[in-house]
């Protein structure tokens, strides 16, 4: 069984604010029709999503082995993706770097209750733990190990806590997605999951480093009703 390290930081790699706009902009695709657009919302879950101009997103993404090889792994069927988005293809051939959104059945994957408060630090390690360990087949997850830890957005009375998960790795391929044609290339990933609306939200990408430190100025809002 592979380890994972885990390292106890706190996060602020993305910025995570609550909506206060009563018309948020709404894109609805057609079927398998990429947006064009650098915001999305998705007002039954609670989301809008900000990411850099250039990215396409599609609604109508499938994948049965995103998470892990097995289809019928708890990671595949416990998990269902919302939406992926994609930055420009790159000229030289370069890493494409890709998100994805997804809902997380907490009692199926069996991760345990989600950290209500930043301070409760054991209870962020455990979740973080079990989110690595059912997750650890996914591209999300290097092999070191991934680095965790929580903040706080509030909003007037309003709190929200998010758990963040980071990591890195050096690939020269990645199997059946955008991969570099040549070279290593350094490679960042995030995992950030939040409780929304009585659902757990993840949101994950797999970045190079000049999309990394693009992605750090993009904000996921999220609002309840």
């Amino acid at each position: 069984m592979r380890v994972v390290s885990f390292v106890t930081v706190l996060l602020f790699s993305y910025y995570v604010a609550f909506a206060q706009s009563s018309n948020p902009r709404n894109a609805t695709p057609d079927s398998g029709e990429a947006l064009p657009a650098d915001t999305l919302s998705n007002e039954d879950l609670g989301v809008i999503l900000h990411f850099p101009p250039g990215w396409t997103a599609s609604e109508t993404f499938q994948d049965p082995v995103l998470f892990d090889p097995d289809a019928d792994a708890p990671a595949n069927c416990c998990t269902q993706i919302q939406l992926r988005t994609q930055a420009p293809a790159s000229a030289d051939g370069g890493f494409v770097s890709w998100s994805v959104l997804a809902v997380l059945d907490r009692r199926c994957l069996k991760i345990g209750s989600f950290p209500k408060s930043i301070e409760d630090r054991r209870r962020i390690a455990e979740f973080s733990k079990a989110i690595c360990e059912a997750f650890k087949h996914s591209p999300f997850i290097p092999p070191s190990g991934m680095d965790y830890g929580a903040d706080l957005a509030e909003n007037g009375e309003l709190k929200q806590v998010t758990v963040r998960l980071t990591g890195k790795t050096t690939l020269s391929a990645l199997a059946g997605r955008p991969a570099p044609q040549s070279g290593d290339t350094q490679i960042y990933t995030m995992m950030s999951i939040a409780a929304v609306k009585g659902r757990l939200i993840l949101w994950a990408d797999i970045s190079d480093p000049v999309t990394t430190a693009e992605l750090k100025t993009q904000k996921i809002e999220l609002w309840h009703k």
